[in-house]
């Protein structure tokens, strides 16, 4: 994600370092290819709203969520089944990071990591092909060598610059991520849908034996448009990812009544500003 945010309330001797930990996976953590690869397992939130709304859309065929740098919403501990995705931001997001690994230690690892936070956007973890490839080496790989599966460094636009950053990790350290995350911004006609269905191919072209997750999804405020045509492109574009094999999961940016900035459009929100839902997130929640 473009802004930062806050809920409120060698190979060798990284895996050395992993096996060190003494960390294991948590007993109820399940991948998607074990629950299987129906519509009703792709649904996810990338979370950015008051942490006491999240029972309220936690339900239907949302069973995940994650946060671009923060912890677990602990509002929902024991209350639903519902799998909570750690991302690791990139190097200046450090201390976020620590609390993670803090609480990996206390509750054990989760069954997925998500790598950097758009390392092809300057005000995100913005790094080169050769830094995002040693920062994944030294950073993830240790969780990957203890079972953890670890996505690629999350894109929104430059395929070629994850190419890059594949062949380098594969080349000089060895290694090759799990999942393929992206992120995907624009307008909400026709053109722009079928813009996002060219560039989830693309990034199939780019890594064929990779599942694919699209971890942000939206319309964003510079391209206009009515709620109506918001609604139509976010159906459409679920829709479609549903009908894909290779996609196993996808979160719509709009867990939040009130855009964080002005990036991502408020059409897009599924809170109303008392907490309660909009038609947008019941349509989410339960439509296939």
């Amino acid at each position: 994600m473009r802004f930062s945010g806050s809920f409120l309330a060698g190979v060798a001797t990284i895996t050395a370092a992993a096996l060190s930990t003494g960390a294991t996976l948590l007993p109820n953590a399940t991948s998607l290819s074990e629950r299987g690869t129906t519509s009703s397992t792709k649904r996810g939130l990338a979370w950015a709203a008051d942490s006491r709304w999240a029972p309220t859309i936690a339900k239907g065929m949302i069973n995940w969520y994650w946060h671009w740098e923060d912890g677990p919403l602990t509002v929902l501990n024991g209350q639903v089944a519902i799998e909570y995705v750690p991302c690791y931001w990139g190097p200046r997001k450090s201390s976020q990071w620590s609390q993670r690994k803090a609480e990996f230690s206390k509750n054990g690892l989760p069954a997925y990591i998500l790598a950097q936070n758009e390392i092809d956007v300057s005000s995100q973890a913005n790094q080169g092909a050769s830094d995002a490839a040693a920062t994944w080496a030294k950073s993830l790989a240790p969780y990957q060598a203890q079972g953890v599966k670890i996505t690629s460094p999350q894109i929104v636009w430059n395929v070629k610059l994850l190419q890059e950053t594949a062949s380098i990790l594969k080349s000089q350290y060895g290694l090759e991520w799990d999942v393929t995350a992206i992120h995907w911004y624009g307008g909400s006609d026709s053109k722009s849908l079928a813009s996002f269905k060219s560039y989830v191919q693309k990034v199939r072209s780019a890594f064929p034996n990779k599942p694919i997750w699209v971890t942000e999804l939206g319309v964003t405020t510079a391209s206009g448009g009515t709620q109506d045509q918001v609604k139509t492109f976010h159906m459409n574009a679920i829709r479609w990812l549903n009908s894909l094999g290779y996609v196993d999961r996808v979160s719509w940016f709009g867990c939040f009544a009130t855009p964080p900035d002005n990036y991502g459009s408020k059409l897009n929100r599924f809170f109303n500003s008392n907490g309660s839902l909009r038609g947008l997130a019941y349509w989410y929640m339960y439509t296939s």
